[in-house]
């Protein structure tokens, strides 16, 4: 009788388990579904990414109030996070006014120079209205491209074409018959290396407090 027992007691807990595990599915794939459907409808940000085939991968749809784009921490989690050296906990911030359809991006706080975010290839230093096609550059080498769907769902920009702007003072864009092609590739080397550079030195100064 008490064995019998047990057994049941064991199906009732093996049953109750596969419950809480088919509504924690249900109520992410709700939630999947809800974002989207904001997508469809709502301003977003979309990766831009040096393999075509992975840029739009990422995408974040703008609801009202204040989404900041960063590196997490203990005290704060960003809506959008974002890894690597010389990236700030708030980075920037994109506040989005639901009514009046507008979204502002506002640069650091703290230093807008030591943690960069540029739009369409110019640092801001101030908040700065987002327009359908503006490409985003956070950090150095985190690029998004801001989408009106209202306007084009499908729109796209190549990586190239984002990182070229991004860095025109450097490679003299602005100017006469330079071969773009090797400047390009000669700036993407020299974006690795630095980044490269400044990982070992993050490394090497969390090993010295361990």
């Amino acid at each position: 009788m008490g064995e019998q027992a047990e057994i049941i007691k064991a199906m009732e807990e093996q049953r109750k388990m596969q419950a809480a595990q088919l509504a924690a599915v249900q109520a992410d794939n709700k939630a999947k579904d809800e974002q989207e459907g904001l997508f469809k409808t709502q301003p977003q940000i979309r990766n831009i990414n040096q393999d075509e085939a992975m840029s739009g991968r990422f995408k974040f749809a703008l609801t009202d109030g204040e989404s900041f784009l960063g590196k997490k921490n203990k005290e704060f989690t960003p809506q959008v996070a974002v890894s690597g050296v010389g990236i700030a906990n708030k980075q920037c911030c994109i506040k989005y006014d639901n009514n009046e359809k507008v979204a502002m991006l506002s640069p650091n706080e703290e230093d807008p120079a030591k943690y960069p975010v540029k739009v369409n290839g110019d640092r801001i230093e101030e908040p700065t209205r987002l327009m359908h096609g503006d490409r985003i550059l956070v950090g150095s080498h985190h690029y998004y491209l801001f989408v009106d769907p209202a306007i084009d769902y499908n729109a796209t920009c190549e990586w190239e074409t984002a990182m070229k702007e991004a860095n025109k003072d450097q490679m003299n864009l602005l100017g006469d018959d330079t071969d773009y092609e090797k400047q390009l590739a000669d700036m993407e080397v020299k974006l690795r290396a630095e980044n490269e550079v400044k990982e070992k030195q993050l490394a090497e100064q969390k090993a010295q407090l361990e």
